[in-house]
């Protein structure tokens, strides 16, 4: 039978609230210059980009929920300042490319 310590499982869960909190600040950085004033094509290579970074993954969806929708939030929070098109761009890629994919 297994045995849970406590302290075992509360460490656990704090370790696992500072890696995301690193990792939400890592994506924060890397998206803080999107900008919206530019062309389809550089906002496509911004996208690109970012998902080389794998800061976000295709699988966060099914692998790292909280990724995927910190993601989202952030992104929408920079839409105001730059408009909305590559939140759109970044929510069709990841909502119907990967989430399909993965269905």
């Amino acid at each position: 039978m297994l045995r849970l310590n406590r302290n075992t499982v509360q460490g656990g869960i704090i370790a696992a609230r500072r890696r995301f909190s690193s990792w939400s600040s890592d994506f924060l950085k890397a998206t803080e210059s999107i900008r919206g004033d530019i062309s389809f094509n550089e906002s496509a290579n911004t996208l690109r980009e970012l998902c080389k970074t794998n800061l976000v993954k295709g699988t966060d969806i099914r692998d790292e929920p909280e990724r995927f929708f910190e993601a989202h939030r952030v992104l929408a929070r920079h839409a105001v300042n730059h408009g909305p098109g590559f939140w759109v761009r970044f929510t069709v890629h990841y909502n119907l490319f990967a989430g399909t994919v993965l269905a």
